[in-house]
């Protein structure tokens, strides 16, 4: 037999950007490789074997463990017509809506809460040779997961609703002192820009008044964006965190700002970070996790556009702001900073 055309690693790589269609017959259409049969991946499948760890080896760097969340998915390759087949079983399908001939699949996907979703774990179900149910299986990848040390925290639905915020909205955040120097204003300017070119979205502003809330409102008002600007005022704790988790993208637009921890915990909490000029922060988070834009309308809404736009980009500037920020900014770090001051006070180094 012929070494097939298609690779372990070129298999894995569709997995993830078809997104739907996952047959061979379509990753023959859609090969890098000229003239690759669909029988070629069917050849490279029956020859290597492909395993969960394998198609974690290829995809975990994709995938932030910190954020985002896992979704089980049952599904039945339905084989009615099918003799005797390896795999194929009677079970229930829920395309069928009854008992028919097919063979078991359930995925374990991570996702983002986009239309970015990286298979990360798979079992098939074949009770007559392991003995295992479908719920064995799922339960083996939940601790798999586990194990990979896993910890995504989930978007809350309840947050959404309370919000009205609705599945294809996507959430801008501003959290901080509503101040004139913060340049609010061109943020609402920019996201009116966007709704105006037809995109979906909530901006939410979170924190204390300092002054100039009456100004936003009117401002908000004279725009027609009442249902699309929320004012949430100050969150503390756990409410937060929730308003971190639940955003797609944290903006600050200020005039002039010093190195704000709201940036911080945006980052951290896996945001792509959207900074004027004026915001300063450290050289790594303004030239790997974050948009430097100038304070003007129209920057702002293409960096706007182009994270809401491109999954990929959102999710890669989020991540490197998480691991930038955990990296640079933990505690231990900044008390051995502030350690090496005091010393170097002592020595009259400083």
């Amino acid at each position: 037999m012929n070494k097939a055309k298609c690779s372990e690693y070129l298999y894995v790589q569709f997995l993830i950007s078809a997104q739907k269609n996952f047959t061979c017959t379509e990753l023959s259409k859609v090969s890098p490789i000229n003239n690759m049969a669909h029988d070629s991946a069917t050849r490279m499948l029956n020859c290597e074997k492909l395993t969960p760890s394998i198609l974690w080896k290829n995809v975990k760097h994709y995938v932030d463990l910190n954020s985002g969340y896992l979704i089980v998915d049952d599904t039945v390759l339905d084989k009615i017509r099918s003799g005797n087949t390896d795999l194929v079983c009677w079970q229930y399908s829920g395309t069928h809506k009854k008992v028919v001939k097919g063979i078991g699949l359930t995925n374990l996907l991570w996702t983002n809460d986009s239309s970015y979703h990286i298979p990360t774990d798979f079992r098939l179900y074949d009770k007559n040779t392991d003995h295992k149910t479908k719920n064995d299986h799922f339960q083996e990848m939940l601790i798999s997961a586990k194990d990979r040390d896993f910890k995504p925290i989930p978007r809350s639905s309840e947050f959404r609703k309370k919000y009205k915020i609705s599945n294809d909205e996507k959430v801008i955040l501003f959290v901080g002192r509503i101040h004139f120097i913060k340049g609010i204003e061109y943020a609402i300017k920019a996201v009116k820009r966007l709704i105006g070119d037809g995109y979906r979205l909530k901006f939410l502003i979170v924190g204390p008044d300092f002054g100039y809330l009456e100004n936003l409102k009117k401002l908000i008002s004279e725009l027609n964006l009442n249902n699309q600007v929320l004012f949430l005022g100050a969150l503390y704790g756990e409410e937060k965190t929730e308003v971190f988790y639940n955003s797609d993208v944290f903006i600050l637009s200020s005039v002039s700002d010093a190195f704000p921890t709201t940036v911080l915990e945006a980052g951290y909490c896996g945001l792509p970070l959207v900074l004027s000029e004026g915001v300063l922060s450290s050289e790594e988070i303004k030239g790997g996790a974050a948009l430097i834009v100038s304070l003007d309308v129209d920057s702002i809404a293409a960096a706007l556009k182009r994270l809401i736009d491109d999954d990929s980009l959102r999710l890669e500037l989020g991540k490197k702001a998480k691991e930038i920020i955990k990296k640079n900014y933990n505690s231990n770090v900044i008390a051995k900073k502030t350690a090496d001051v005091y010393q170097a006070i002592l020595e009259k180094k400083i």
